[in-house]
């Protein structure tokens, strides 16, 4: 076990707040969608005048945390990079098990289906603390999305054991409509579902010419160079939709257009975007930047882009819609799909059929009408600019009322 932050916990047995315990497989070094939650989270119930917060999660050889909350991470096994950074062991973890039962935990709040999160809900169980899990994943089409839709029984098996877990908790977030119907629906979920929306920790950057400046010195993308799109993500071509991306792309090239894309991100199929990008005569055009993990540099892509170029139909959120808003940057993205949600087409982002011919045709449209894209960014950057601070503060009103009918 390894504590960070330990002097923190000093607060969670004096017990004059409500102590809340954050418990997920995902999270640092490991970045991602889960990962951001549950850090930007743990901030903004941190600075609460009413909360203590830890983040409870697995040990990963050689990572040292700087988050300002106290992080548990319990024993963990090593695995191959391609699965994670490790396989957290709570249940072999002794002076961890002790460690949980003293700290006078009033609330559980779970935000995988692993180990860690299993091990969370079994121990809110055995001690009557209610338990709240986030919705990340819709399961199913995440799970056949990284078999490439063969296996579906093996797929479907995982979504079913995800499903039983949700089960479990007292009240579940989910962090899109589209989510919460697949959760009632195809999950048979019982318990209450509440949208909780994302937010971002991103403040806006005014300064374009620098982020021009960084992108230009960085990429070698010319300061007058229109048309710049991004994408940041996870790199896996099926579960993003990025062959559909790249196709689209060609398409406009043929139509004469010049453009540059960003690919911002890390994952399996690195090696592959890049061949795919030759294969379709876009090595000039496409730029794989590979990891970024510092947030204020994050920025000056964002905003050196004009487009956010996002399709995946598998992301239940996308918070990189919110990132995108703080800079003026809206999002081109499919249709009724999660990432969608509180996008208006040509109001405040743009939306596209889940077809090559569609969502070419759309770049085509928006890079056509510059006044028109300059008024759906500043309706973007309006609607959403959006703080996790608020998002606390609906979680800890349902925490209160978790609180209390467990008491009841």
């Amino acid at each position: 076990m390894k504590i960070h932050n330990i002097e923190l916990l000093d607060n969670f047995y004096t017990h004059e707040k409500k102590n809340i315990a954050i418990f997920s497989d995902i999270f640092y070094p490991t970045l991602g969608g889960a990962t951001f939650v549950v850090d930007s989270l743990a901030k903004s119930l941190q600075n609460r005048q009413d909360c203590n917060v830890v983040v409870v999660t697995g040990q990963v050889k050689n990572h040292e945390d700087s988050a300002p909350y106290p992080i548990i991470r319990c024993k963990s096994m090593p695995i191959p990079k391609t699965f994670g950074d490790s396989l957290p062991m709570p249940n072999y973890d002794k002076k961890f098990k002790n460690l949980l039962k003293k700290l006078n935990l009033d609330i559980i709040h779970i935000h995988t289906v692993f180990g860690v999160a299993t091990f969370g809900i079994s121990f809110a169980q055995k001690y009557n603390i209610p338990i709240v899990f986030h919705g990340h994943s819709k399961f199913n089409e995440e799970y056949a999305s990284i078999f490439n839709h063969k296996f579906n029984f093996i797929s479907q098996r995982l979504a079913n054991r995800a499903f039983k877990i949700v089960n479990k908790a007292d009240l579940v977030f989910t962090v899109s409509r589209n989510t919460k119907d697949v959760y009632l629906t195809r999950g048979g979920i019982t318990k209450d579902i509440v949208v909780l929306e994302n937010a971002t920790d991103l403040k806006p950057t005014n300064n374009e010419e620098e982020a021009k400046k960084y992108i230009f010195e960085k990429h070698g993308i010319d300061e007058n160079q229109k048309n710049v799109f991004v994408i940041i993500t996870r790199i896996e071509i099926k579960t993003k939709n990025l062959d559909l991306l790249l196709e689209s792309l060609k398409n406009i090239k043929q139509k004469g257009e010049d453009f540059r894309l960003l690919v911002v991100g890390e994952g399996k199929d690195f090696a592959e975007v890049k061949k795919l990008a030759k294969s379709l005569g876009l090595e000039k055009e496409v730029v794989l930047v590979g990891l970024v993990r510092d947030r204020e540099i994050i920025k000056y892509y964002y905003k050196r882009a004009d487009l956010l170029t996002f399709p995946s139909v598998v992301d239940t959120s996308a918070l990189v819609k919110y990132e995108a808003g703080t800079q003026k940057t809206p999002m081109l993205a499919i249709k009724n799909t999660g990432a969608s949600e509180e996008i208006i087409d040509n109001v405040n982002g743009f939306l596209a059929d889940n077809t090559v011919k569609a969502y070419s045709e759309k770049l085509l449209e928006i890079i056509s009408n510059p006044e028109k894209l300059q008024e759906v960014a500043d309706e973007a950057h309006k609607t959403l600019s959006k703080s996790w601070d608020n998002v606390a503060e609906i979680c800890v009103k349902h925490y209160e009322e978790l609180i209390k009918n467990k008491k009841g």
